[in-house]
């Protein structure tokens, strides 16, 4: 039983960097939607907006993934929470 809580927890953890990846990697994206929507002439709303959608997403997917690689990091450590918890 051991074994396999700590593969969860090993899975878990590779998830959440994942998340925490694509988090980042779309803030780059956010940035260059930014940086396109100040140096375009003419009308900037849509690179802005688009800026500002991939800035949101990345901020969940930031989230979720510091959330599950806590997780993870709990799994690992055997630190569970729930009424059968001493066992």
């Amino acid at each position: 039983m051991r074994s396999h809580v700590n593969l969860l927890g090993i899975l878990q953890l590779t998830w959440g960097g994942m998340g925490l990846l694509l988090g980042v990697s779309l803030l780059l994206l956010a940035g260059g939607a930014a940086a396109i929507a100040r140096t375009t002439p003419g009308d900037p709303l849509t690179a802005g907006l688009t800026a500002l959608l991939f800035a949101v997403f990345a901020t969940a997917l930031a989230v979720g993934g510091c959330a599950n690689a806590w997780v993870g990091r709990a799994l690992r450590q055997h630190r569970f929470a729930g009424p059968d918890r001493a066992r």
